[in-house]
């Protein structure tokens, strides 16, 4: 069974959850494809994948589009930062900082700058570096050389140990649906039935 994961689902959400699937079904052979929402997609259109785990909306036609899980997408700053002690911010004070952002076609990206555009503040964005990985924003984050927006999911280490502090935005909602999404000629087929019913099961969303 192959399965494709954009990035942060792949990284950081199913390592745990493939592990315990496999445990409880050791004789079913998994494969995971990581990427950008769009590569993963253009995977299951050709057939490479059965299953597909993004983070950006998809529109259904061909496909079976599920919700399987929500995620907090928050600002993070250093433990050295003056934001230090804080839980808020409001979106004028982000504005106003360095950004350290993900690269185009990333899911946390595009979902952040689309909220961004709706409230009417993307054009005050100062975007001071981008990089194709969560982790070496992290890093950069980390030495205080700016401020990020990234999903919950990737911060649980670094907020756990305190080299970094997640603070939410007042008046925003930056909760995010993740998306299971199947053409739906695969639905009921064994083993990628046994594996989606896994998955419902153990995030508990439907």
């Amino acid at each position: 069974m192959n399965i494709g994961a954009s990035l942060t689902i792949g990284e950081y959400l199913l390592p745990k959850i493939l592990g315990e699937f496999k445990t409880e079904f050791p004789e079913i052979e998994v494969t995971l494809k990581i990427g950008s929402t769009p590569s993963i997609l253009k995977q299951l259109k050709k057939d490479e994948i059965q299953i597909a785990l993004v983070e950006g909306e998809v529109e259904g036609g061909e496909y079976k589009v599920n919700r399987f899980a929500e995620d907090e997408v928050v600002v993070v700053c250093s433990a050295n930062h003056k934001w230090k002690d804080w839980e808020k911010v409001c979106i004028e004070q982000v504005m106003a900082e360095k950004i350290i952002w993900r690269e185009e076609n990333s899911g946390i990206r595009i979902v952040v700058e689309d909220i961004l555009k709706n409230i009417q503040v993307f054009e005050q964005l100062k975007i001071y570096m981008e990089f194709g990985s969560t982790q070496a924003i992290k890093g950069v984050v980390e030495e205080n050389l700016g401020i990020s927006i990234l999903s919950k999911l990737t911060l649980e280490k670094e907020i756990r140990e305190g080299s970094l502090k997640a603070l939410s935005i007042e008046g925003i909602d930056f909760k995010r649906n993740l998306w299971i999404v199947q053409k739906k000629e695969y639905i009921t087929k064994g083993l990628v039935k046994e594996f989606r019913n896994y998955l419902f099961q153990r995030i508990g969303l439907d």
